[in-house]
């Protein structure tokens, strides 16, 4: 279960396809989107993700910005080492390998 339906009521629940407060429009949309084929609803929620998330705040933005200043700083003044890609993707994988067989 996501996230999202953990905060629905049990008849939202036994209805996936009905959640209560759903304007007509939205509604409509839903069961065009419940005919999309895996790919296609892939495809349309990277483009509502790039959407919801394309406004970042100024405050945001700037604390983003300076993040990243203070990161390449610490690389450029030999702070913290680059990992080669290999390396860190074989990290990684590692990392995930132990998740799994614990979990």
């Amino acid at each position: 279960m996501t996230p999202f339906a953990e905060g629905l009521s049990l008849e939202a629940k036994a209805n996936p396809g009905k959640i209560q407060g759903m304007t007509q429009a939205v509604a409509q949309i839903l069961e065009e989107v419940e005919r999309l084929s895996p790919g296609e609803r892939a495809e349309l929620a990277d483009h509502l993700g790039d959407l919801l998330f394309s406004e970042v705040s100024p405050e945001i933005e700037a604390t983003q910005v300076s993040e990243v200043r203070r990161r390449v700083a610490e690389v450029e003044s030999g702070i913290v080492p680059l990992i080669p890609g290999e390396e860190a993707l074989a990290r990684v994988r590692e990392m995930v390998a132990v998740a799994q067989a614990a979990g």
